[in-house]
């Protein structure tokens, strides 16, 4: 394989990887983070419950699925929703469409290098071939010439 051809299909292979990394951690971070909103102290020893909920989440999206009920109780890092990102899947769908076209490209690279080595070869056994013909050619003409000499001796 041609080495720019690997380093092509390196760096696709890398660029799909992040992007797909990256998919995947928006994903895992886009199941909502809920922040609690501080309540006023109260004199009761009883655990205190948040008096509201800020949910945010770092990737825009449309919730596919939620996984908690309203008003349930939830603990820190638990997922609560899944957030599907348009514009992440659009940019992992345009990493593999390029990472499919450079190994398309690294395909057809690879069979150009073979045809050109075949011509190559080719190309090596026609000259020696010729060589052999020129050969042959210079001891049919010395011999010739000595043919000529030998007659025109008296």
């Amino acid at each position: 394989m041609l080495p720019r051809t690997r380093i092509l299909i390196g760096a696709a292979t890398i660029a799909v990887g992040l992007t797909a990394w990256e998919f995947e951690r928006a994903e895992a971070h886009a199941k909502f983070a809920a922040d609690v909103v501080s309540n006023a102290s109260s004199p009761s020893d009883a655990p205190q419950r948040p008096a509201g909920v800020r949910v945010t989440s770092e990737v825009a999206g449309v919730v596919s699925a939620l996984y908690v009920d309203s008003g349930a109780t939830v603990k820190k890092g638990q997922a609560l929703a899944l957030i599907d990102s348009p514009m992440l899947r659009a940019r992992l769908d345009e990493a593999k469409a390029d990472l499919e076209m450079e190994r398309s490209a690294a395909v057809n690279a690879e069979a150009a290098a073979e045809n050109l080595e075949a011509e190559l070869s080719n190309a090596q056994t026609y000259r020696v071939d010729m060589e052999a013909q020129v050969s042959s050619a210079a001891a049919a003409a010395d011999n010739a010439s000595s043919q000529l000499e030998r007659r025109a001796l008296p």
